[in-house]
């Protein structure tokens, strides 16, 4: 399989949890989700969660940040369901 990135992944030591506040799943909100952040790049995210998302769903979340501009958006660009009903994904980040 041919990588397609233009950024090198970072994988972190420890994954960080995340809570997202609201997302809207197949038409059912869901509140305070926790996704584990496990490697980032400039351009994308791959994180675990128990949510099944649906690939191109367009998400954003706050991240903790001493700047002004914590908020990331994106859409799902793959999925891979695990075990126990807990899916890893891979977010790319939109510039917009």
């Amino acid at each position: 399989m041919m990588n397609r990135r233009k950024f090198d992944r970072t994988s972190l030591e420890e994954s960080i949890e995340l809570v997202i506040e609201e997302i809207k799943v197949k038409g059912i909100i869901h509140s305070n989700v926790s996704v584990y952040i496990d490697e980032v790049s400039l351009e994308g995210i791959r994180f675990i969660t128990d949510i099944d998302m649906e690939i191109d769903q367009n998400i954003s979340f706050d991240l903790p940040s001493v700047n002004n501009y914590p908020l990331i958006r994106g859409r799902i660009a793959w999925k891979e369901e695990l075990k126990a009903h807990r899916f890893y994904y891979g977010l790319q980040i939109s510039n917009d």
